[in-house]
């Protein structure tokens, strides 16, 4: 499949002292570190050896990182000089909360997530693309009578925390379809139980979830979001840290852009992390490889038309965008020359 290349914009706001606290570490199956959110190095990157520690937060549930894990077991960061650690989080949200309080480097999280903590004079700068967002579905339990989207109308709509990707995607779907229906907050990982309780007549739910309880016959799919509102992951970093750390975040996304290229040939190894660090099907592996991995840029360029279908998505959330910088007026970052 042609590699698509996506375009982004970087999004600079007003550096910010960030401190760092320390914290245990143990070894996980990825071949890198895993911290708690609460305490790992942070913005304290230092030098182990001849090689610099970063960290970067993920939600272990989400297979949107699994590039980043399979990265990490065949030492893609390390063959640039990188000891990347992994700091799991719970949510999208929480994502943004890790560089703020300094407890990761470096995050990749959805630009709508990321435009809303700008917004609300978060710290931040958005400064490479990541991948396609991919495996979000709008889905009701099966045997309902929540059967299409409009059946949904005055209803109760499932989805993870406010202001997450799950809430945002919840929302538009709402507005495009006028249904006037509530969006509850139902907690981390809490959607299918919500559902299967019948105290919501749908949720939004991300895969691996979402794909097993449609195979396992428990859901029927209404509305897949990564066709009908396609958006992307970017790269983000506290702007302190990022002024500061510029040669080891080129570092970074040299490791990221040439990994990427490798497994857009290397089926094999593009699948691997959804197979065994995810435990999909052959089948939902290969789909989320192709939508995520090959489709995924392999430069930092960034462009404002992408920016502006974020702030679009965080519109149709009930987000404020007054706040945010107009799309046309924002430059490209530093790294835009970097390519896989």
């Amino acid at each position: 499949m042609k590699i698509r290349e996506f375009k982004w914009v970087a999004v600079l706001v007003a550096a910010m002292g960030m401190t760092a606290a320390a914290c245990g570490s143990s070894s996980n199956a990825s071949g890198g570190t895993t911290t708690a959110a609460s305490g790992s190095s942070g913005g304290a990157t230092t030098t182990q050896g001849s090689l610099e520690s970063a960290s970067i937060s993920v939600i272990p549930s989400s297979d949107e990182f699994a590039p980043l894990y399979e990265m990490l077991n065949t030492g893609a960061f390390k063959s640039q000089g990188v000891d990347m650690k992994l700091v799991n989080v719970e949510s999208g949200s929480a994502l943004v909360t890790s560089l703020e309080a300094g407890t990761a480097d470096f995050t990749q999280a959805p630009i709508s997530v990321l435009a809303g903590a700008l917004a609300n004079g978060a710290p931040i700068t958005i400064f490479a693309p990541a991948q396609p967002v991919a495996g979000f579905e709008l889905e009701s339990k099966s045997g309902s009578k929540f059967t299409t989207i409009q059946s949904l109308k005055g209803q109760k709509i499932g989805v993870s925390k406010a202001g997450s990707l799950t809430a945002q995607y919840a929302a538009s779907t709402i507005q495009k379809y006028n249904l006037g229906a509530t969006i509850v907050p139902v907690g981390a990982n809490g959607q299918v139980s919500a559902l299967e309780s019948g105290e919501v007549a749908a949720v939004v739910e991300a895969s691996p979830a979402c794909y097993t309880l449609v195979s396992s016959g428990k859901a029927q799919v209404l509305e897949n979001y990564a066709t009908a509102v396609p958006t992307l992951q970017a790269w983000a970093a506290s702007t302190s840290f990022l002024k500061s750390h510029e040669a080891l975040t080129t570092k970074v996304l040299k490791a990221w852009y040439g990994a990427l290229k490798a497994y857009d040939t290397d089926s094999t190894q593009g699948e691997t992390p959804f197979l065994t660090t995810f435990k999909e099907p052959a089948d939902v592996a290969s789909q989320q490889y192709k939508f995520i991995v090959q489709n995924a840029p392999t430069s930092a360029t960034l462009s404002v038309s992408d920016i502006q279908a974020a702030y679009s998505l965080l519109a149709a959330s009930g987000g404020n965008t007054s706040k945010l910088p107009p799309a046309q007026s924002l430059a490209n970052s530093q790294f835009t020359s970097l390519v896989g």
